[in-house]
C-alpha cells in the first residue's frame, strides 16, 4: 500500500488523532499531498495549542516553502506572528522570502515588509508582497508608502493599489498624479483607471494636461479603456468620452503640425503621439515623416506606424528597410512584423543579410511575428549567423512559426556555444512540440547554464511525457536555489507540476513508497 492509499484510509481522523502522528507520518501521508492542503488549513484554524501549530508550520516548510507560507497565515490570529516569523527566518534568497511573506496573506507580515523598504534592494518584491496580502491593513500600508522618498517604491505602491482596487486609495492616488516623477504619475493614472470612480475619472480628465507627454499618453489610454469597458457604469464611461472628445480633433491637428517643427525632438514627440491616436490623417503624416531629415524622427515614425498597424504603411516601411541608419531599419522591420502580411515577408528575408546584426535580429523577430512558412528555410540559414543575437532571434522565430521541419535544426542549436541560443532553442522546441525533442531536452537538463536548464525543464513540462513530471519537480526546486535571477518565474510552473503529480516534494513521495 503506497502513501496515497494510507492517507485515504485515514481521511476522517479527528484533529487530536492527526496531531498525534509522528513528524515523518505527517509529512509523508498528509502534508506532502495537495488533496490534504485545504483540510489541513481548516484544521489549523481550530488548533488552540501553539506548540502544535508551530510544529505543523515548520513541517510544512520542510515539505514545500509555499505550502508552509500558506499554513502560516491560516492559523488563529494569536499565533500568526510566531508562524510568520518562521517564514521570515528561512535561510533562502531574499526575493523568495519576500514572496513567501506575501503568500501568508497575514497582517503580521506587513510590518516586516514595510520596515524592509529602508533597504533599497528588491523594492518591487516587497511592495508586491504587501499587495498580495490585500487586507485593509495592506491597503493602508500602501497608501502611506505613496509618500516614500524613493520614487520606485511610490511607483510600485500605486500599481498594487490599482490591482487591489480599493476605493480608499482614490484620494491619495489623485494626489500622486502630481508626483514629481512622471513614472509615478503614470502608474497612479493606471491605478485610478482600474478603481474607476467618478472622482477618479474627473482627476484623469485634468491629468490630460500633464506637462509630460508620457503621462498624457498614459492618461489617454486609461480613459479610452474606461470608455470602451461595457462593465463600467454608463455615467462614468460618458465622462471618459467627454474628456477624450475635448482633445481629439484639436489635438490631432496640433500634433500633425508639430511634425514641421524645427526641433527634431518635438517632431519625434509628435510621431509618438500620432502612433497612439491613429486615424487616416495621422497615418498620412507619419508616412511623410519617414523621409524626415532627422534619422531619429524617421525611426520614431516607423515605430508609430507599427503601433497604428495599418496595411497602408507596409510599402513605405519596406522602403525604410533601405534607410542609411541602422536603427531606422530596425524600427521599420519591427513595425512590419507587427502589421504582418505576406507582402512584407520577402523584403524581411532579404534584411536577414543586412550588414548590421541588430537589424538582422529584428528582421528575424519580425518574420517570427508574421509566421509565414516561407521564412522557415531562411531562418534556418540564419542559425549560422556569426552573431549570437541573430541566432537567438532566429530560433525563437522558428518556434513561433511552429513548423516541424525546423525541429532537427533547433535540436542542433541546443549545443550552440551561446547560452542564450541554447535557452531560446529549448523554448522554441516547446512551442513546436514533438516526440523527438524529449531526449535532447533531457540531455539539456545537464547544461552548465542554469537558465538553459530552466528552459529545458519548462519545455519538457509542455511537451514531455507524464513520467517526467516527478523528476522535474526536483529540478525546479534545485533551480530555485541556484539561478541568479527570475527565481519567482519558476514558482508558477513548479506549482503546476506539483498539481499534476498531486504532491509537493518528489523526494518525500519517492522515499516513502512501499
Amino acid at each position: 500500500m503506497d502513501a496515497t492509499d494510507k492517507a485515504d484510509s485515514q481521511a476522517y481522523l479527528p484533529i487530536e488523532n492527526l496531531l498525534q502522528l509522528s513528524d515523518e507520518q505527517l509529512k509523508r501521508d498528509y502534508l506532502n499531498y495537495l488533496k490534504w492542503t485545504e483540510p489541513i488549513l481548516q484544521v489549523l484554524q481550530q488548533v488552540d495549542d501553539e506548540a502544535q501549530v508551530l510544529r505543523l508550520v515548520k513541517l510544512a516548510l520542510e515539505v514545500d516553502w509555499q505550502l508552509g507560507a500558506k499554513l502560516a497565515g491560516a492559523v488563529k490570529p494569536e499565533f500568526q506572528a510566531a508562524c510568520v516569523a518562521l517564514v521570515g527566518d528561512l535561510e533562502i534568497p531574499q526575493d523568495l522570502k519576500l514572496h513567501l511573506l506575501g503568500i501568508t496573506r497575514s497582517d503580521c507580515a506587513i510590518p516586516i515588509l514595510v520596515s524592509a523598504l529602508n533597504d533599497t534592494k528588491e523594492n518591487e518584491q516587497k511592495i508586491n508582497a504587501i499587495g498580495n496580502i490585500g487586507s485593509e491593513m495592506a491597503v493602508e500600508a500602501l497608501i502611506n508608502t505613496l509618500n516614500h522618498q524613493s520614487y520606485d517604491v511610490r511607483y510600485y505602491a500605486a500599481e498594487e493599489l490599482g490591482k487591489i482596487g480599493s476605493k480608499r486609495a482614490v484620494e491619495q492616488l489623485i494626489y500622486a498624479l502630481k508626483d514629481q516623477h512622471y513614472y509615478v504619475r503614470s502608474r497612479a493614472a493606471e491605478a485610478l483607471g482600474k478603481i474607476c470612480t467618478e472622482k477618479a475619472v474627473a482627476a484623469l480628465s485634468r491629468a490630460l494636461n500633464d506637462q509630460d507627454w508620457n503621462v498624457r499618453k498614459c492618461v489617454e489610454q486609461v480613459l479610452i479603456s474606461i470608455r470602451d469597458d461595457t462593465f463600467v457604469a454608463a455615467g462614468i464611461r460618458e465622462k471618459a468620452e467627454q474628456a477624450l472628445s475635448s482633445i481629439s480633433s484639436e489635438r490631432i491637428f496640433e500634433i500633425i503640425s508639430a511634425l514641421n517643427d524645427p526641433d527634431p525632438d518635438r517632431r519625434s514627440y509628435a510621431a509618438y503621439m500620432l502612433g497612439d491616436i491613429g486615424g487616416e490623417a495621422a497615418v498620412e503624416a507619419l508616412i511623410r515623416a519617414l523621409n524626415d531629415e532627422d534619422s531619429g524622427v524617421r525611426s520614431d515614425a516607423a515605430e508609430a506606424l507599427g503601433c497604428v498597424g495599418t496595411e497602408i504603411a507596409v510599402e513605405p516601411l519596406i522602403c525604410a528597410l533601405n534607410d542609411e541608419m541602422d536603427y531606422v531599419r530596425m524600427s521599420a522591420a519591427t513595425a512590419l512584423g507587427i502589421i504582418g502580411g505576406e507582402k512584407a515577408v520577402e523584403p524581411l528575408i532579404h534584411v536577414l543579410n543586412d550588414e548590421d546584426a541588430d537589424v538582422r535580429a529584428c528582421a528575424a523577430d519580425a518574420l517570427g511575428d508574421i509566421g509565414n512558412d516561407k521564412a522557415v528555410e531562411p531562418l534556418i540559414l540564419a542559425l549560422k549567423d556569426r552573431h549570437c543575437l541573430v541566432r537567438r532571434s532566429a530560433v525563437m522565430a522558428l518556434g513561433w512559426i511552429g513548423k516541424e521541419t525546423a525541429v532537427e535544426t533547433l535540436i542542433h542549436a541546443l549545443n550552440d556555444q551561446d547560452s542564450g541560443v541554447r535557452r531560446n532553442a529549448a523554448r522554441a522546441l516547446a512551442d513546436i512540440g514533438s516526440n523527438q525533442v524529449v531526449e535532447p531536452l533531457i540531455s539539456t537538463l545537464n547544461d552548465e547554464n542554469a537558465d538553459v536548464r530552466l528552459a529545458a525543464a519548462l519545455a519538457l513540462k509542455k511537451c514531455g511525457s507524464s513520467e517526467l513530471l516527478p523528476d522535474l519537480i526536483e529540478i525546479l526546486r534545485e533551480l530555485l536555489q541556484t539561478i541568479q535571477y527570475n527565481r519567482l518565474f519558476i514558482l508558477e510552473p513548479l506549482a503546476s507540476i506539483q498539481k499534476c503529480c498531486g504532491y509537493y516534494n518528489q523526494a518525500i513521495a519517492t522515499s516513502t513508497r512501499c
